[in-house]
């Protein structure tokens, strides 16, 4: 992922981007160091504001992550219970109802976020 900062209208502020992205790990034992390594994702979702984040989803481990765009943080990883086929084809976030849904070919299943 990259950072981008565009500068406001009529000053002469060039566009920097950051690549990658400085995200850090939230998970227990690995606070506040940097993200590493990135698994290989297949789909972005983004999430809109009050709790803005990405939802990219990891197809082999039908996994999906939460990075949240506020303070660039990985936030959390999403998996079944139970082994699916053979990998997730598509993933879907609704923000309001707080469910995700992970395809697996023909299948979709579906669950509560926390």
């Amino acid at each position: 992922m990259t950072l981008c900062i565009t500068g406001q209208y009529g000053e002469v502020t060039p566009t920097r981007c950051t690549d990658p992205a400085p995200y850090i790990d939230m998970r227990p034992g690995q606070e506040g160091l940097p993200l590493s390594p990135v698994p290989p994702y297949s789909q972005v979702e983004y999430s809109p504001p009050p709790d803005p984040s990405l939802y990219l989803l990891e197809p082999s481990n039908h996994a999906v992550d939460r990075y949240s765009l506020r303070n660039l943080a990985f936030q959390s990883r999403y998996l079944p219970l139970q082994t699916l086929g053979p990998g997730a084809t598509a993933a879907w976030v609704d923000p309001v109802e707080r469910l995700i849904f992970v395809a697996d070919g023909n299948r979709v299943y579906y669950a509560n976020l926390p």
